[in-house]
C-alpha cells in the first residue's frame, strides 16, 4: 500500500498461528428457574503467537515485540436477564516479555427475537 505522502507500507505477521489455553472458574447467582441468573467468573490464558505483528514503513521495520508468549488474567459476568436478554461484561489484562501489556474491558447485550 501507498499512502497519500508516497511512504510504502506493508504489514508483517501474515501466518500468525495464536493458540489459547486456560482455565475459568465461575459460579451461579440463581437456581436455572430463576430470572436473572448471573454468572461472575474469573480465568487466567496462556496465548501463544507464532509470528510478532509488526509494519515496514519505506524499508524501516517495526515489530511489536513481547507478545508471542502472553499471560492472560481476565474477570467478568455473564448474565440472563430473560429467557430472550443476554448481558456479558469483562476486563483484562495480558502481560508479556520485553514490558508488553495490554489492559481491555468489553461489554455486551444479546437479544434474541
Amino acid at each position: 500500500m501507498t499512502e497519500n505522502n508516497g511512504t510504502q507500507v506493508s504489514s508483517q505477521g501474515n501466518g500468525n498461528v495464536q493458540s489459547r489455553v486456560g482455565v475459568r472458574a465461575s459460579m451461579k447467582t440463581h437456581s436455572d428457574k430463576q430470572q436473572p441468573v448471573f454468572q461472575p467468573y474469573i480465568e487466567a490464558n496462556w496465548i501463544g503467537n507464532s509470528k510478532n505483528m509488526g509494519a515496514t514503513m519505506n524499508d524501516v521495520s517495526i515489530e511489536q515485540r513481547g507478545s508471542k508468549n502472553i499471560a492472560e488474567v481476565r474477570a467478568g459476568v455473564d448474565g440472563q436477564l430473560t429467557q430472550r436478554v443476554h448481558l456479558w461484561g469483562n476486563v483484562g489484562q495480558q502481560m508479556g516479555s520485553e514490558s508488553y501489556r495490554d489492559t481491555s474491558a468489553m461489554i455486551g447485550v444479546k437479544v434474541t427475537f
